[in-house]
C-alpha cells in the first residue's frame, strides 16, 4: 500500500511489526538513488513511501524518459522513498533527498526542493522533477520528512 503526504513536513507511522534496536544516538543511514528526472508526470508534490513492487513500478514508469526495467526491490529488506515536487513551469527546477539519519524512535529523511533563483530567463518547459531511493527497512520506526527551499543561480551561456 502506497502512504502518500502532499505537505512539505509529515510523519508518517510504518506498521511494521518489531522494536526498536538498543539506544543509540542519531547517524546517517545509507541509501540508494534508483531514479531521478524532470518528467515523473505527478502534478503534486508528494513525498512518500512505497512498501511494494506494483506501487513502486507506478511511479517508476510515470517517467516517460525511462526505457530501461524497473528494478526488482526487496521489500521485505527495504523501503523506496519517493520526492516529487509537482508541476513545474521550467525543467531547471528540481528536487532531491539529500540525507536519511536515524535514531531510536524516527528516521528523518531531508529533501531539498530548488527552483531556478528570481530574475533568471528560461524557456518555458513544463516539468514534473522527481527522485527515488531505497533505504533498509526500519522497524518499529516513524519516518518524518523535512523539506528545505533553495534557489538554483542564473546560468550564462
Amino acid at each position: 500500500m502506497r502512504m502518500a503526504v502532499a505537505a512539505a513536513v509529515a510523519w508518517i507511522t510504518l506498521a511494521i511489526q518489531g522494536c526498536a534496536d538498543d539506544s543509540k544516538a542519531a547517524e546517517t543511514t545509507d541509501f540508494t538513488r534508483i531514479s531521478s528526472g524532470s518528467y515523473s508526470g505527478i502534478q503534486t508534490k508528494t513525498l512518500t513511501i512505497y512498501d511494494n513492487q506494483a506501487d513502486f513500478e507506478a511511479a517508476y514508469y510515470a517517467d516517460t524518459d525511462l526505457t530501461l526495467p524497473a528494478p526488482i526491490i526487496d521489500f521485505q529488506q527495504t523501503l523506496v522513498i519517493g520526492a516529487f515536487m509537482g508541476e513545474q513551469p521550467i525543467l531547471s527546477n528540481s528536487i532531491s533527498v539529500e540525507s536519511v539519519v536515524t535514531d531510536d524512535e524516527k528516521i528523518v529523511v531531508q529533501v531539498k526542493s530548488l527552483e531556478l533563483a528570481d530574475g533568471c530567463i528560461s524557456q518555458p518547459a513544463v516539468g514534473y522533477p522527481y527522485e527515488l531511493v531505497s533505504i533498509a527497512r526500519p522497524t518499529g520506526k516513524q519516518i518524518l520528512f523535512v523539506e528545505s527551499l533553495g534557489s538554483k543561480p542564473c546560468t550564462s551561456g
